[in-house]
């Protein structure tokens, strides 16, 4: 289903109602419609393609679609109307029987609102020829002077369809285009724009579509952006409109450059490319670094590669020069544009020093520290975890110690308050020196299970050489001995007896005291 739906709001504007109605016959012969701006609706099966587009004179619009349909009808291969503002042009080619579709905006942006559509060319004309004499009958209802106005007569005859003088055309283009790419200068950054044959028989055949200019500039393609040392980017879709939009860019992008901002936007595409002005780096989703690329030579390579492509796109057709050539237009920008950044390539053209931003100060790059040693290295980091004071007395023994086993002691300080280490200096200390080493040399308590031997067989590898049974814990085998006691066995450690135990010891070997018997382990001295 196919609708033209012009918008009504014109009718209920008192300014417009006001200058119809004052039209006299005179200058209501020469009324050509502009002026009056409102929407025009194209629904294709129930969807608007228009929507969005803006207003547009719709008197103007809809008696250029009337005229585009009758050219299809006497044999063009294409025709183009004005629907909206920017201009935003339907474009129409012949496919047989039937029309394709394109909604085309050259609003900035460039770009395809609508395409591929395929109608059917009598219901085309219909919806049409319902809107032009709807329109038709607005007017007369408002200023009866119109009606021997052109416009007027155009509209109310919509009703006609030359259906009977209607040629069937070959289908366009009829030459086979042969495919080429459009390349700029050389440098940090190029621009290539590769066109298909299927692209360039379009242009090549522009001159058999004189009332569509821009049906032959519809061809898809491919514009590639190359940077030294970082990945390239491509964009597809119809080349004249993306050149179209990158020269524009490339223009505001100088115009930033030579105002002094710092950065600026460049959009290709869907990417949008971050142009770093102080530094002269570009960056662009994806990348691991940035590119090194000056902002006039990336303006310069776009704008080379728009004008090598317009320049191949006029010779491949015999067509002459058309002020309104849109290939015109954009050699023209592009070559301006040119000009422009070679000279401040060059230096032949400079920017003022008090429009210049500075960049910001870079920080002094401090040199790694050499590494201490091979391997990975851990910082250790000590805090303090408590703190006693220790009251120290004359002639108090070393830190309390307790063992496990005779053999094998393990030394914990303690840290008494000073009432308790009063209490435990107070009470008796038990002379368990004598019983300690009769243990050890066999002759203990029934306690004491087990030779030498056997003992030192329990050892372990990282254990003393001697280890009595488990089963057998004295808590109080090393204290200091009582005065007088003499022990019959090796030395004790300093660590687990007192320091009056190890002097009687001392003393009975230079007194020539008993040793232990042959056999009979002795403990180290430590």
């Amino acid at each position: 289903m196919i609708r033209i739906r012009p918008g009504s709001s014109w009718r209920l504007n008192p300014g417009y109602l006001d200058e119809l109605r004052a039209l006299s016959p005179p200058r209501a012969r020469s009324f050509d419609g502009g002026g009056i701006l409102d929407v025009v609706g194209i629904e294709v099966d129930g969807v608007d393609i228009a929507a969005g587009v803006g207003e547009a004179e719709v008197l103007v619009a809809v008696d250029e679609l009337l005229a585009a349909l009758r050219h299809l009808a006497e044999g063009s291969a294409a025709a183009q109307a004005t629907v909206g503002r920017g201009p935003t042009e339907l474009v129409l080619e012949a496919r047989g029987p039937d029309v394709l579709l394109s909604l085309v905006t050259l609003a900035p942006p460039a770009r395809m609102l609508a395409s591929g559509l395929l109608l059917d060319s009598a219901r085309l004309w219909s919806a049409a020829a319902a809107a032009a004499r709807s329109l038709a009958a607005d007017l007369v209802r408002i200023s009866p002077a119109l009606v021997q106005s052109p416009l007027l007569r155009r509209l109310r005859g919509a009703a006609r369809q030359p259906a009977g003088s209607r040629v069937r055309s070959a289908a366009w283009p009829h030459a086979e285009g042969r495919a080429f790419v459009a390349r700029s200068g050389r440098g940090a950054v190029r621009c290539e724009v590769q066109v298909p044959a299927a692209a360039a028989a379009r242009l090549a055949d522009r001159s058999e579509v004189p009332r569509a200019q821009l049906a032959p500039l519809l061809g898809s393609g491919a514009v590639a952006l190359r940077f030294a040392g970082a990945p390239a980017l491509q964009w597809e879709g119809p080349v004249y409109l993306a050149l179209r939009n990158l020269v524009r860019e490339a223009e505001a992008l100088v115009r930033a450059w030579e105002a002094g901002e710092p950065a600026f936007q460049l959009h290709f595409s869907s990417t949008d490319l971050a142009c770093d002005l102080t530094h002269d780096e570009v960056r662009a989703p994806g990348w691991r670094a940035p590119a090194a690329v000056a902002p006039a030579a990336l303006a310069l390579s776009l704008a080379g590669a728009a004008r090598a492509y317009a320049e191949k796109a006029q010779r491949l057709g015999d067509r002459r020069t058309d002020p309104d050539d849109p290939l015109r237009d954009l050699r023209a920008s592009a070559a301006r544009l040119a000009r422009h950044c070679a000279e401040l390539v060059s230096g032949e053209l400079r920017r003022a020093p008090e429009i210049v931003a500075a960049p910001p100060p870079q920080k002094a790059v401090r040199a790694p520290q050499p590494p201490l040693s091979h391997g990975r290295i851990r910082r250790l980091v000590y805090r303090q975890g408590w703190r006693a004071p220790a009251e120290e007395r004359p002639g108090a023994p070393g830190p309390a110690t307790t063992c496990s086993s005779p053999g094998r002691s393990r030394s914990r300080a303690s840290i008494r308050s000073p009432a308790r280490r009063a209490g435990a200096a107070a009470r008796p200390r038990r002379p368990s020196c004598g019983r300690c080493l009769e243990g050890w040399s066999g002759r203990g308590p029934p306690g004491w299970s087990g030779s030498p031997t056997q003992a030192r067989s329990r050892g372990g590898r990282g254990s003393p050489a001697v280890r009595p049974p488990r089963r057998c814990t004295p808590k109080a085998c090393w204290r200091a001995p009582a005065a007088g006691c003499s022990p019959r066995s090796t030395p004790p450690t300093g660590a687990c007896c007192g320091s009056a135990a190890l002097g009687c010891w001392r003393s009975q070997r230079r007194r020539g005291g008993s040793s232990l018997s042959a056999g009979t382990p002795g403990l180290p001295i430590s």
